[in-house]
């Protein structure tokens, strides 16, 4: 999914649930290093009792058997033709998976709950992390899904997306669409009055106009499928 806009914006999803910290490559190297850790548990936690229609805490949380997750996904998407990246463990520095990248072509790897890993490109991408079980509707029919490139939907990344400069506010942002089949989980913030084109990778296109300080919520499908 591309994002291209004439003037300044901010893409955006309301709060930060994962977080990956990016370190700016030395001018010698040409590479760009992420640091992340998948959490050692991934589960929801729901109340125990409800009160008519509104949570009642006071009663405590239970773990949903169901969401507790053994791994999360990771997923890769490039800005730029020729993208190099390389994805390794940490703790043992292995080398977990490595590909050569066209521009806007995405990459998943699965990784267990506990992993900390380093992604090495040698051009920017946008690195999300993707965990959770949840309902999820493939086949016809509602079943427990566990995050994987062929769902239909999948977990909501909550996040501000970096553009392909590097830049929260910028012109062009490319990030991999994950949601579920409802909602609008995307927002796009104009600093300026601008015009906003997102572009599927299909080629698909959707314009709409945006005034200074005011915002757009978005459904994106998500674009797991390659």
């Amino acid at each position: 999914m591309k994002i291209t806009q004439s003037s300044l914006i901010l893409t955006t999803i309301p709060l930060l649930l994962f977080l990956i910290f990016m370190e700016s490559p030395a001018a010698c190297l040409q590479e760009y290093v992420y640091y992340a850790v998948i959490p050692s548990r991934i589960y929801f936690a729901e109340p125990k009792q409800a009160l008519q229609t509104v949570i009642a805490p006071t009663y405590g949380f239970k773990i949903n058997p169901n969401s507790i997750a053994t791994y999360a996904l990771v997923s890769i998407v490039a800005s730029q033709d020729d993208t190099h990246v390389r994805v390794y463990n940490l703790s043992n520095n292995v080398l977990l998976d490595e590909a050569r990248l066209k521009a806007m072509e995405k990459r998943f790897i699965r990784l267990p709950n506990g992993t900390i890993f380093k992604v090495v490109s040698n051009r920017l991408v946008t690195v999300e992390i993707l965990g959770g079980n949840g309902e999820a509707w493939k086949g016809g029919f509602f079943h427990i899904g566990k995050p994987d490139p062929s769902m239909e939907e999948g977990p909501i990344s909550v996040t501000f997306y970096l553009s392909t400069d590097g830049c929260y506010v910028s012109k062009e942002f490319i990030l991999v669409a994950s949601q579920r089949l409802i909602g609008e989980p995307y927002r796009i913030l104009a600093l300026e009055d601008a015009e906003v084109t997102v572009i599927r990778e299909d080629g698909a296109k959707m314009t709409f106009t945006l005034q200074a300080n005011t915002y757009k919520v978005l459904a994106l499908e998500s674009s797991y499928k390659a």
